[in-house]
């Protein structure tokens, strides 16, 4: 908070601090983007996300001091936004793959998937895929 004093009265001016983008700020301008209009009401974002209007409004708060959205907080600004979800997004959300432990068989690693009847079907291990996408 930052205490102003004007003509004998103490005014509060409360700045909301940036901590950084969360993960729900990114569906949320998604959403924006596949409604294709600026006539929406956080309400209406609010219920197909099912995230609360005041969520929606913090998020919306944190793209524009970002620069993600535009100063009404109306319209994404697309080209700043396909810049952070091609190049961005994996340095605000790191991702690090923990050591291999035991769980419960998921997938490809249970029958029937798992059985030699299915010769053709080669589906390759999740952590082919983290390393094949950490080149992009």
């Amino acid at each position: 908070m930052i205490f102003v004093i004007r003509e004998s009265q103490i005014v509060v001016l409360s700045r909301k601090k940036h901590n950084g983008m969360r993960p729900q700020d990114i569906v949320v301008l998604l959403k924006i983007v596949a409604l294709k209009h600026d006539d929406w009401y956080n309400a209406d974002l609010a219920q197909p996300l099912k995230i609360s209007p005041s969520e929606i409004s913090e998020a919306l708060n944190r793209c524009k001091i970002a620069g993600l959205i535009d100063s009404k907080k109306r319209k994404a600004n697309i080209n700043s936004f396909i810049e952070f979800l091609i190049y961005g997004l994996r340095y605000v959300f790191p991702t690090q793959p923990g050591s291999i432990v035991k769980g419960i068989p998921t997938a490809h690693s249970e029958s029937p998937i798992k059985e030699p009847n299915f010769p053709s079907l080669k589906i390759p291990n999740i952590y082919q895929w983290f390393n094949l996408l950490a080149f992009f």
